[in-house]
């Protein structure tokens, strides 16, 4: 009788989101770790999608720690991803990190391609590109590959493409990577990744994703969803009123935080040193952000609101 209640509630939260008018979506990063950290977050999200229903989840990057796949068959798609996230039964919309580009430094181009190529015996893995764009409900979702724009001159035509999936669309606009445009996690802010100088290398400081976030997705997303730095972060770009969310609490050990950002245009929201996620709730014209940490406890909650598009 309870697996049969519990395959009842995941049902009903797999629910056609055209025909309901709220959309409900849990986002994390950083979560490969195979760990007792991973596994109590994914505890938590269980909880939180048998109470309050859920229609996907959006996996932010480091998928797998430390060097990614090996292969379609590499067992830690089972450790790591089936037995956690994969028997919810939800759509689950993954992007690549560096840690899925074979090692920390992202360096391994081929590894990415072991991801997109997964299919799984849950059927619920979706990774059709590197980068792509879904549509939901009232919104559009557009999934990013950071690792690539950072670590390449040639972005192989992602930003020109984005750009066009962000102008073609009059709904909410949602963006999700793996970097962040900015961040208190010592990883920092885009162009000046790891407190690197001008003098580094593009590689190093991520000038190419400072100049990509500032050209296509400020002012042109509602929400940016990102991890790379463990913890949980929210800011608003003060020109822009995009708002991006670090949720890189998905198991991957803790890092400090340093309220200290320099960017003039990103304002401080909310952040905490918490394993966690975020689930996210809207409909047409309004959007609340929640961020729980490992035992689903309400940590912040945040609102956006626009005009029906």
């Amino acid at each position: 009788m309870a697996a049969f209640m519990l395959l009842a509630l995941l049902a009903c939260a797999q629910a056609d989101p055209q025909a309901t008018p709220t959309l409900r979506f849990i986002a994390l990063g950083d979560q490969g770790t195979g760990n007792a950290d991973q596994l109590r977050v994914a505890k938590a999200m269980k909880a939180t999608i048998q109470t309050k229903g859920c229609d996907f989840i959006l996996l932010l990057g480091d998928n797998f720690y430390t060097w990614g796949v090996s292969s379609v068959t590499d067992p830690q798609w089972e450790s790591k991803y089936e037995a956690v996230y994969g028997v919810f039964g939800l759509p689950v919309y993954a992007v690549l990190g560096n840690h899925d580009y074979g090692n920390g430094g992202g360096t391994i181009d081929a590894a990415g391609a072991r991801e997109t190529a997964y299919v799984g015996p849950s059927d619920t893995w979706h990774m059709p590109a590197a980068w792509y764009k879904f549509d939901r409900g009232p919104a559009r979702f557009v999934g990013l590959d950071t690792n690539w724009i950072k670590m390449h001159a040639d972005d192989l035509g992602q930003t020109a493409e984005v750009a066009a999936w962000l102008r073609g669309f009059t709904g909410w606009k949602i963006v999700f990577g793996h970097h962040p445009w900015v961040s208190d996690g010592p990883h920092g802010n885009a162009g000046s990744y790891d407190g690197s100088g001008p003098a580094s290398s593009p590689e190093t400081t991520g000038a190419r994703l400072a100049a990509f976030f500032r050209s296509t997705i400020l002012g042109g997303t509602d929400l940016y969803l990102c991890g790379h730095d463990h913890d949980l972060e929210a800011f608003e770009s003060i020109s822009t009123s995009t708002i991006e969310v670090v949720s890189g609490g998905g198991g991957g050990g803790l890092y400090a935080l340093a309220p200290s950002n320099a960017d003039p245009d990103a304002r401080l929201i909310f952040q905490a040193r918490s394993f966690g996620f975020v689930f996210v709730t809207l409909d047409a014209t309004s959007m609340t952000i929640e961020f729980r940490d490992s035992e689903g406890a309400l940590l912040h909650r945040l609102s956006k609101s626009r005009k029906g598009g």
